[in-house]
């Protein structure tokens, strides 16, 4: 209920800062559709929250969970970039932990960025669990 009530006050604020500040509330946590109902684009205002906001460092990943469980297609080009930068390691593992939930073909191009990063290893333990064949064939050898 308090999520609720301070999301309606963040409304008059500037979108990016209305965003930040309800992803920012813990308990408990605003849906992915209370944050989207604060801009008329969502996915730019969410891959913004994600590129600028290091702290709290929930933040930035509460805005990427959304982006991938309800955006994966319109994002592909970023979760690239993550399996291919270290120091979006966290964000790219985020990204592999929802494989199976993506269409097969996207998933397998994300997995096999994955497979050509800087943490091919690690990525490959996550790879192997999809259940989606043409993704966990590319976590074997």
């Amino acid at each position: 209920m308090l999520a609720l009530l301070l999301l309606a006050s963040a409304r008059a604020e500037e979108p990016f800062d209305a965003t930040v500040h309800a992803l920012s509330i813990k308990d408990p946590p605003p849906t992915c559709e209370q944050i989207e109902a604060l801009s008329p684009d969502p996915v730019a205002l969410l891959l913004r929250v994600v590129d600028e906001v290091e702290r709290p460092p929930w933040v930035a990943m509460r805005a990427a969970d959304c982006l991938v469980t309800r955006h994966a297609p319109a994002i592909e080009v970023e979760m690239t970039r993550w399996m291919g930068d270290s120091q979006k390691k966290g964000l790219g593992f985020l990204a592999l932990g929802h494989l199976d939930a993506m269409e097969p073909a996207l998933a397998t191009r994300i997995a096999t960025a994955a497979m050509a990063g800087p943490y091919r290893d690690e990525a490959s333990v996550r790879i192997a669990r999809s259940h989606t064949e043409s993704v966990r064939t590319l976590a074997t050898p």
